[in-house]
């Protein structure tokens, strides 16, 4: 007896199945744990979830001819956008994200955007720490880390990184997903068979 699973189901299935597929680049690329990394992780996979969601619903019903060709130039459109948005992750990343301590990385730490000014002085009188966030702090110790970056600086660094991830694979899923729309239309698959 054929039967056809829910919606949902096949949604989780996909969804996971992008996840594990990437071979944990997703997980991989996503902000330290210092920044709530598991929740970006598991807010941009219930995201990616609903984006899947609403492109079938918004696809159901649709001739699958007349509008193969929208869905291909939304994924286009869409592949650009993540490509942009993961360049502009990466530069933040790397100028955000450190190593920590230098000599011998063992955690990773996110930098405020801006320095107080005492961390300014000793980079003027340290030339070495300037572009180097592990050797700045490393002048004032882990534990002064409030002293080289204001309390609300390092939380706006956390936020930009979260939010950042979470639009980059947002961008990159739904590109996934329109491709897949425009490509497959109304395919629908039951346990054993493929049908249109």
């Amino acid at each position: 007896m054929k039967t056809d699973r829910s919606l949902l189901t096949k949604g989780i299935e996909i969804v996971g199945g992008l996840f594990a597929a990437s071979g944990g680049f997703l997980i991989g690329i996503a902000p330290p744990e210092e920044s709530d990394a598991k929740i970006a992780v598991g807010a941009g996979s219930f995201l990616a979830l609903i984006i899947w969601l609403l492109i079938k619903s918004a696809a159901q019903g649709l001739p699958v001819k007349k509008y193969k060709k929208r869905w291909m130039i939304a994924s286009i459109v869409l592949s650009i956008a993540f490509v942009l948005s993961a360049f502009i992750y990466k530069q933040k990343y790397d100028a955000l994200v450190f190593w920590y301590p230098p000599e011998r990385p063992e955690r990773q730490i996110v930098a405020g955007t801006v320095l107080k000014p005492r961390a300014l002085e000793y980079q003027r009188n340290n030339p070495e720490t300037v572009n180097n966030n592990a050797l700045l702090l490393f002048g004032f110790g882990p534990e002064n880390k409030n002293a080289v970056w204001p309390e609300e600086s390092v939380r706006k660094a956390k936020a930009w990184l979260v939010g950042s991830y979470l639009v980059t694979v947002l961008m990159l899923v739904s590109s996934i997903f329109t491709l897949t729309e425009g490509i497959f239309g109304n395919v629908k698959y039951t346990n054993r068979t493929v049908t249109k």
